[in-house]
């Protein structure tokens, strides 16, 4: 999966860089993911998520509601985002 911020209102428009996630669980109401960074709590997000080996990717906005970093892989992070779309 790919993870986007997207810029905020006010903030001058600068080059955003795909972060590349991985799926930890999925719910209804949205996911956590695992990133080699940690995520800005509260920042909107465009998720590209890939299914298999489809060509195309599934793309939502989500919102993160919490960050932590992993304990077992100190260099990675959980993030838990709800889907807004």
């Amino acid at each position: 999966m790919l993870i986007t911020q997207l810029p905020q209102l006010g903030v001058k428009k600068g080059k955003r860089a795909a972060i590349a996630g991985r799926i930890h669980n999925m719910s209804q109401g949205g996911l956590c993911v695992i990133t080699p960074r940690a995520l800005t709590t509260s920042s909107v997000l465009r998720c590209e998520i890939a299914i298999g080996d489809a060509p195309v990717k599934i793309g939502t906005l989500v919102q993160v509601r919490w960050t932590a970093k992993q304990k077992i892989h100190p260099d990675e992070f959980l993030a838990g985002l709800s889907f807004l779309l």
